[in-house]
């Protein structure tokens, strides 16, 4: 591997120093530190032509990015813009990805087989600093307080992801886990799981360290004077440990509810459900429990969680409060637009639009309407009767009576029962000649 600090002043584009090669092995001294100023440090990723590239800084103008290879195989284009103090990351097909935060920039390099390879400007992730890695799949990853995730194949940045603080370099193990680093601490991030657990810790304060993985599988971290090492090759296991706690315990009757539990260990934990409340659920590979209780469940329930793998087993006992549902006690919105078409002598078609409501609407009711007077000579009376009902937007009446007045109305109705007010669906049917009579004359 390589080692720089940089190799070159970016203002003017020459080289300032020799490289140096670090043989894999016990920590060893730097005895030639290469130092420089912060704003002529250059950003440096390993391409699919196995070339070291380094870029970053001026070309000369103070405005363009000046970009080399190491060892020197074929021209290199210079990045759209300067990107120097950048952070950079590899992904499986060797396309360097590079996010300069202070310039608000983020480009992807590809060498292609031949040529001095491309740069692509990429949609620029809101103005974070942090350490960046590629997750082995899909995603590049800024680690910042609150990660950016950005999706390769969906070319936009997202923020699915909480972190536990902000992170100084980032770097993913043959293990495919993401390595993490701040000061004194070393961090593991599960891009399957989307977790964080600490795994150890460095000897030095590390926050302006070069971090490496090396082809044996390890991890160098190169700071001020010293270079250690971190195995991550898959050959290394680690038992199991649940970081996670089940949140939240107070679950509402009929309400949806999920827990990631959040492990790690090498290899990568199964995880099983122990023991559980019916209808609990949990996905083997992801760690995602599921669970909605039921009036039956209502009171104290409890579940174990367990997490597998080839080094041990870890448990954990979750204990959970479940409330009864808060009645439903508002009634959903009136059907709208309501149109009655196709009417003939015995039959006739009424659609709508649908009402809304805060949980549902599952039902539309028709009613007819009466009106009498009793004693005759007093006020009217009106009342309804309840004819049918429909969980679509439209019916068909057949069978009725020609030239007949049907005075019906229509409402919503929701899960709980809950009733809209009435509104007007009425029609009627038209009138059938007597046999003998043609437009109104004797025949």
């Amino acid at each position: 591997m390589y080692f720089f600090g940089p190799p070159f002043d970016a203002n003017t584009n020459t080289a300032v120093a020799t490289w140096n090669y670090l043989t894999p092995g016990a920590p060893i001294a730097i005895t030639d530190y290469i130092g420089g100023d912060t704003q002529t440090y250059a950003g440096a990723a390993l391409d699919s032509r196995n070339r070291v590239i380094v870029f970053g800084g001026s070309n000369g103008d103070g405005v363009s990015g000046g970009a080399r290879s190491y060892p020197s195989n074929g021209s290199v284009a210079a990045p759209p813009s300067l990107v120097a103090n950048a952070v950079t990351t590899t992904d499986n097909l060797g396309r360097i990805y590079v996010y300069y935060a202070s310039g608000g920039v983020f480009y992807r390099y590809t060498a292609g087989t031949t040529g001095a390879g491309t740069w692509e400007t990429l949609p620029s992730p809101p103005n974070v600093v942090g350490a960046m890695s590629y997750d082995g799949g899909d995603r590049i990853i800024i680690f910042s307080a609150v990660p950016e995730v950005f999706s390769i194949s969906g070319n936009a940045w997202s923020e699915p992801l909480t972190a536990p603080s902000a992170f100084n370099r980032a770097l993913l193990g043959a293990d495919g886990l993401i390595y993490l680093v701040v000061p004194n601490a070393l961090l593991a991030f599960d891009p399957v799981l989307n977790t964080f657990t600490q795994i150890g810790s460095t000897t030095n304060n590390e926050s302006s360290s070069v971090v490496l993985k090396g082809t044996d599988g390890y991890i160098y971290f190169m700071g001020f004077g010293t270079v250690e090492r971190f195995d991550t090759r898959a050959a290394t296991v680690r038992a199991p440990f649940i970081s996670s706690t089940p949140s939240p315990t107070t679950i509402v009757q009929s309400v949806p509810w999920t827990y990631t539990i959040a492990a790690s260990g090498k290899p990568r934990p199964i995880f099983t459900l122990d023991r559980g409340p019916a209808g609990m659920t949990i996905n083997s590979t992801t760690g995602v429990v599921s669970w909605t209780p039921t009036l039956a469940q209502v009171g104290v329930q409890s579940a174990i969680f367990r997490a597998t793998n080839d080094s041990g087993t870890v448990r954990q006992l979750a204990t959970f409060s479940v409330l009864p549902a808060v009645p439903d006690t508002t009634p959903p919105t009136p059907p709208v637009n309501v149109v009655v078409s196709n009417v003939t002598s015995t039959t006739a078609d009424v659609s709508w639009d649908p009402g809304t409501d805060d949980v549902g609407v599952v039902a539309y009711r028709f009613y007819e309407r009466h009106v009498s007077h009793s004693p005759k000579g007093s006020g009217s009376t009106t009342t309804y009767s309840f004819i049918g009902a429909t969980s679509g937007t439209s019916v068909h009446f057949a069978g009725l009576k020609p030239f007949t007045s049907f005075p019906y109305y229509l409402t919503s109705v929701d899960a709980a029962g809950n009733q809209s007010g009435r509104v007007a669906a009425g029609f009627m049917t038209t009138y059938i000649a007597p046999p003998g009579i043609t437009n109104g004359n004797n025949g």
